[in-house]
């Protein structure tokens, strides 16, 4: 009995430590959503004498909002890219991946290690996913705001 409420009180305090450490983790997160969508809001609005200009020698309202879409994903594919490259040099000297006897809290053999390119494809297809979402708010709402003005205005604006 007293080996089971010491292994209860174990867990407890691990459980209280993973989610104090989790909180920096969901701030960080936070932080980063906020300042990409800050970016590319600030990117598409310094472009307003642009949009007037394109609008001004005939370029419809979708395709000027379309192409700023596509460049967003364009930059957010190259940035993924870059990202899982260098997450591979790091990851390529780390001696866990050579070593298949690894094995996690449970006594078993970590997946993550045993099938690493399986599980880094989908990983890194979650995050470019998850930060085309971001990318494409941080472009879609300021460029159809700036969109639907009159072209003079988006020329004036400048």
């Amino acid at each position: 009995v007293v080996q089971h409420l010491d292994w209860q009180k174990k867990r407890n305090r691990n459980t209280i430590i993973s989610q104090m450490a989790s909180v920096p983790l969901v701030l960080f997160a936070i932080i980063v959503v906020l300042g990409t969508l800050g970016t590319y809001w600030l990117q598409i609005r310094k472009r307003r004498e642009d949009i007037g200009i394109m609008r001004a020698f005939g370029a419809s309202k979708m395709r000027i909002f379309w192409t700023f879409l596509a460049e967003g994903a364009i930059l957010t594919l190259l940035a993924t890219l870059l990202g899982d490259f260098i997450w591979l040099q790091f990851i390529a000297s780390w001696p866990l991946l050579s070593d298949g006897n690894v094995r996690g809290t449970s006594g078993l053999e970590t997946d993550w290690v045993t099938q690493f390119w399986p599980h880094f494809n989908i990983i890194s297809l979650i995050v470019y996913l998850l930060l085309l979402v971001i990318v494409s708010l941080g472009i879609a709402l300021p460029a159809w705001n700036i969109c639907r003005k009159k072209i003079v205005t988006a020329l004036r604006d400048e």
